[in-house]
């Protein structure tokens, strides 16, 4: 089954964690949307809908990714590694223009951030 470390963002926006992610959990993730249908006006439905992103990305779905990335950046603007997931989706997609954009949001958010963390 093949891994993946994911670093995510924690709300507060200075704790980093990372998230092991196996191939049937972006599966679910993308089949399951359970919270966002649960509870569609939740505020924190860019959560959710970033995860559903980063999985299509995972999962080589750059088109799927780019729109759910998208929705979760509707939802709140300033969450910063979700600039990263966008840029790499636009990359993908042969944007580059676009994708050097979304880096750039994500610097200016995370100004320290790098590949590596």
């Amino acid at each position: 089954m093949s891994r993946y470390l994911v670093t995510r963002q924690m709300s507060s926006g200075h704790e980093w964690r990372e998230f092991e992610v196996r191939l049937s959990t972006r599966r679910r993730a993308i089949e399951g949307g359970c919270a966002i249908r649960l509870n569609p006006l939740d505020t924190m439905n860019y959560n959710p809908q970033g995860v559903i992103g980063v999985a299509h990305f995972l999962l080589g779905r750059h088109e799927k990714a780019l729109v759910a990335v998208r929705r979760a950046l509707q939802l709140n603007p300033g969450f910063s590694i979700l600039h990263g997931w966008l840029a790499a989706a636009l990359a993908k997609l042969g944007q580059p223009d676009e994708a050097r954009a979304a880096g750039a949001r994500l610097l200016m958010l995370d100004p320290g951030f790098t590949i590596d963390r």
